[in-house]
């Protein structure tokens, strides 16, 4: 489904900016 689709997506880049922004952080992380 189109909506499947859709959530994937939006959790796919969420788990990619959770996973840049702890780069960013470092050692903070």
């Amino acid at each position: 489904e189109a909506a499947q689709v859709r959530a994937s997506r939006a959790a796919k880049a969420a788990a990619t900016r959770v996973e840049f922004f702890t780069m960013q952080r470092g050692e903070d992380a």
